[in-house]
């Protein structure tokens, strides 16, 4: 099967909360459910807090870089439950 493309947008406001990590954990387990068991995301090289979310609930399989863009594929990580405690969402504000 072809891996499952994926995107995360979460508006500034909203962010370091652990919406983007839960959305990414709970959107790549649906996808499991499906069948999918790699994924791609293209990243600009500069967007540093995606590349860290990525690593967080993925590990990388390879990187493509072109024009400043680069293809990540990734498998999701499987973390103990300590950690999937740890990146439940939160509210603050």
């Amino acid at each position: 099967m072809s891996p499952a493309e994926v995107a995360f947008v979460v508006h500034d406001e909203w962010q370091r909360l652990g919406l983007g990590t839960t959305l990414a954990i709970r959107t790549l387990r649906a996808a499991e459910a499906r069948g999918f068991d790699q994924f791609v995301a293209e990243v600009l090289l500069d967007n540093v807090g995606v590349r860290r979310l990525l690593d967080r609930v993925g590990v990388v399989v390879s990187t493509n870089t072109r024009r400043g863009v680069s293809e990540v594929r990734f498998v999701r990580r499987r973390p103990d439950q300590e950690d999937e405690m740890r990146y439940s969402f939160r509210v603050d504000h």
